[in-house]
């Protein structure tokens, strides 16, 4: 006798739902962003053309600022104030996706450029002067700033255990700014000092470094595909 076995009913499953799409960035932000990432490249470059511009201009001996001053002087000037508003443009993409901290440093950082761009320096050997005495002050502050701004952002990026990579470039840079920024001031920035015949390399590559940061960051959150968490807000 042949048994028949009835089929095993099945409940009716609910459809499932589709997965929502994970938030862009802004359009507002990823402008933002796109001038932080650009500015310092802009930067660098205009620096160049400056100082090929400059009659008698040495760039292994002296400053960028030193290109803010006489022949074609409002172009350093102008590049001083650009850069500034690229980094602030970069804090303000920045706000919401790291610490609360390296945002207002790096905000800070580029609010000191765009003073900076009123107050020329002395060149080496002429007079001081309270604009000279200016300058230097708030060019000191806008370095500090940056390797404090990469630290924090370095140390957030590690507590949250998230991008290991980004969190170990923004500790070395702070560093390696430190390291450079402290050996220029020490050896190399004034007259007399054993390496300041290579004053202007030295100056360059610090700079490079700390204004590179800022458009890494920045094209970092540019390849971002969605919005992430606060990243230690309360850093």
């Amino acid at each position: 006798m042949s048994i028949r076995l009835s089929p095993t009913r099945r409940e009716p499953q609910p459809p499932s739902a589709p997965l929502a799409a994970a938030p862009r960035v802004s359009p507002t932000r990823r402008a933002l962003a796109t001038a932080g990432a650009v500015g310092p490249l802009v930067f660098l470059a205009v620096t160049v053309l400056a100082g090929l511009l400059k009659p008698g201009y040495d760039a292994r001996e002296q400053s960028v600022s030193d290109l803010a001053v006489g022949a074609y002087g409002w172009l350093q000037t102008a590049n001083f104030f650009v850069l500034g508003l690229a980094m602030i443009a970069a804090s303000l993409a920045l706000a919401g996706r790291a610490s609360r901290g390296a945002v207002a440093l790096l905000a800070a950082a580029g609010a000191g450029m765009v003073a900076v761009a009123l107050f020329p320096t002395d060149l080496a050997g002429a007079p001081p002067t309270a604009h000279g005495a200016a300058h230097d002050t708030i060019s000191l502050g806008i370095f500090l700033a940056l390797i404090a701004a990469s630290a924090v952002h370095g140390r957030a990026l590690r507590r949250a255990a998230r991008e290991r990579g980004l969190a170990r470039y923004s500790t070395l840079t702070a560093a390696a700014v430190f390291a450079l920024f402290a050996v220029f001031a020490v050896f190399a920035g004034d007259v007399g000092d054993p390496l300041h015949a290579v004053s202007g390399l030295i100056e360059r590559v610090f700079i490079a470094a700390a204004f590179g940061w800022v458009t890494v960051v920045s094209m970092r959150l540019l390849a971002s595909r969605r919005a992430d968490a606060v990243v230690g807000a309360h850093a």
